[in-house]
């Protein structure tokens, strides 16, 4: 590996583990949020998570001023949600783009911390 690669590995491992610091900080008593009991809650009252947790027959239940309630302050997270039965193959990947295209990944290289490190 040369050193510029090296460089920026260190670098985004440097970031990935600042990125994760910033998530924990967030944790209750060493849980995230959006295992708190409160994630299931209908009504949103400054809970700690931003996510609403449901399963897909709940969902299901809830009228459509509900559902727009719900996610006027929070994501909507189902669980137990019938997936399609597809396999992760040049195939299913086709479906979502041009395997022939190239993909943009953003991001953000910060060199700043390329430069802290030694």
């Amino acid at each position: 590996m040369n050193l510029n690669h090296q460089l920026k590995a260190e670098a985004e491992h440097r970031l990935l583990k600042e990125t994760m610091e910033n998530v924990e900080q967030g944790y209750y008593e060493g849980c995230a949020p959006h295992h708190l009991p409160e994630a299931h809650d209908h009504h949103y009252t400054d809970q700690r998570s931003r996510i609403f947790i449901t399963s897909s027959s709940s969902f299901r239940e809830l009228s459509a001023r509900d559902i727009q309630e719900i996610f006027r302050f929070r994501h909507i997270l189902l669980t137990g949600a019938d997936a399609p039965n597809s396999r992760f193959d040049r195939y299913a990947l086709s479906r979502l783009g041009s395997l022939e295209t190239m993909r943009v990944i953003h991001g953000e290289f910060r060199p700043e911390l390329a430069a802290n490190i030694g």
